[in-house]
């Protein structure tokens, strides 16, 4: 019944309901923080398509998304610290399936920051993995991402 009365609200109650949508929903479509996180979304071969195209038109735009997006060999980046919590987290048979054809720089990293144990047990899984096909493989690099 309330809700079907016409009513007048007051300037400073329609602003402050203004203000509190706007904080929701953020009113700013685009930005190159929203660009970047949906370009960490994607497989690698469409990543790398846009930012060459990119890079035809602005080079400078091209190499804040390159600087920005986050990627599965970024993990050689990674400080110790930040990487081993993220590393126990990860199922060691989705790990395996990422490190596939994974650049060395990458695995050694990998390597470095788990036990010896969790290594030999990574090694049996990468055994199994080998022959996986590569859209799997991105799809457990995007998994292990976000994980």
């Amino acid at each position: 019944m309330a809700m079907s009365e016409v009513k007048q609200a007051s300037e400073e109650n329609v602003a402050l309901a203004e203000a509190k949508i706007k904080k929701k929903i953020g009113y700013l479509v685009g930005g190159l923080d929203r660009f970047t996180g949906i370009m960490e979304q994607l497989d690698k071969d469409t990543r790398n398509e846009i930012i060459g195209s990119l890079e035809k038109e602005s080079s400078e735009l091209a190499g804040k998304i390159k600087r920005g997006v986050f990627t599965f060999e970024n993990i050689t980046e990674l400080k110790d610290e930040e990487l081993q919590p993220v590393l126990r987290h990860i199922k060691t048979e989705d790990l395996a399936k990422a490190l596939v054809n994974a650049p060395a720089g990458v695995t050694e990293k990998v390597r470095h920051n788990i036990s010896t144990g969790a290594y030999e047990a990574l090694r049996e899984e990468l055994l199994l993995c080998s022959g996986l096909a590569e859209h799997k493989i991105e799809k457990n690099r995007g998994r292990s991402r976000r994980s």
